[in-house]
């Protein structure tokens, strides 16, 4: 698993339900992957977040 395809399926997420709405679990259910495995790409779910908000900015900054 890819931390592409986690930081796109924690992206819908978090718009979706926020950020207190979000699980990791719900995330790591979304792309098929147990929530330990999350572990291996990030520290947290703060992390998880605050990757995925600057990448959506860095985006946004460029356009």
């Amino acid at each position: 698993m890819s931390s592409t395809k986690i930081k796109q399926a924690a992206l819908i997420q978090f718009a979706n339900d926020g950020y207190d709405g979000t699980s990791l679990s719900s995330i790591a259910s979304a792309v098929g992957i147990k929530k330990q495995s999350l572990y291996t790409h990030f520290a947290n779910k703060d992390e998880l977040f605050l990757t995925v908000i600057q990448e959506v900015l860095d985006r946004e900054k460029s356009h």
